[in-house]
């Protein structure tokens, strides 16, 4: 196997078991992929993974040289750029998520502190009123909170701004995220259609003893 691979001269095309989840698929970068299981993929899980990821010689690809598989090619390569595209848009969307909440935290603290203020600036008021023997203690309590109350105010104001912002992000990001995902679809779809191959020949010859039971290698028990 090893010998097998360290004969290959292309880097990319189709593969068995990209993911543990997917029979075949084609591969832009198959030394990158086998180095990103190596380092993110649990121990126990790595051997079976990479024994089991293997690029399909495209000498044993039936109709390779036909217009089936340059049809078969363009829309492979299609899928792949589109679950790229997909891919980059989930993380887009989860990274305006992740600044969305955040500046709706920070937006609810300063609110909370916003009102605090201008309850501490009311109950000033009150106690000046009332007090007026106090007058000078009270009246100097109620210029600090007043001028709580107004930077409060203003950082309320800017927050309330970076939270329709970043609402604004998120809203258009997962659009992009939901058209991405459609692209992704379809696709998938045009890709699956392009490919009359024998893949369980090619499968069981390039992956022997494999456990794949047509969702996963890893079944359960």
């Amino acid at each position: 196997m090893a010998e097998r691979r360290e004969k290959m001269s292309s880097n990319s095309g189709l593969a068995f078991h990209c993911s543990h989840d997917v029979l075949y698929s084609f591969v832009h970068n198959y030394k990158e992929r086998a180095e990103q299981i190596g380092m993110f993929k649990p121990a126990e899980e790595q051997e079976l993974r990479l024994r089991l990821f293997q690029l399909i010689p495209e000498e044993l690809i039936p109709g390779k040289d036909s217009t089936e598989w340059w049809t078969y090619n363009e829309a492979g390569k299609a899928y792949a750029e589109a679950r790229k595209a997909y891919t980059e848009a989930v993380r887009s969307y989860r990274e305006a998520r992740k600044a969305y909440n955040e500046a709706r935290r920070a937006y609810n603290e300063v609110e909370k502190a916003y009102w605090e203020a201008r309850r501490a600036y009311w109950e000033a008021g009150i106690a000046y009123a009332e007090a007026r023997k106090a007058y000078n203690e009270a009246r100097r309590a109620s210029d600090e909170a007043e001028r709580s109350y107004w930077e409060a105010g203003k950082a309320y104001a800017e927050a309330r701004k970076a939270y329709r912002e970043a609402r604004k992000a998120y809203n258009e990001v997962e659009k992009a995220y939901r058209e991405a995902g459609i692209a992704y679809d379809e696709a998938e779809k045009a890709y699956d259609a392009a490919w009359g191959l024998k893949v369980e020949i090619l499968h069981r010859e390039l992956c022997p003893d494999c456990p794949w039971d047509g969702k996963t290698i890893f079944p359960r028990a």
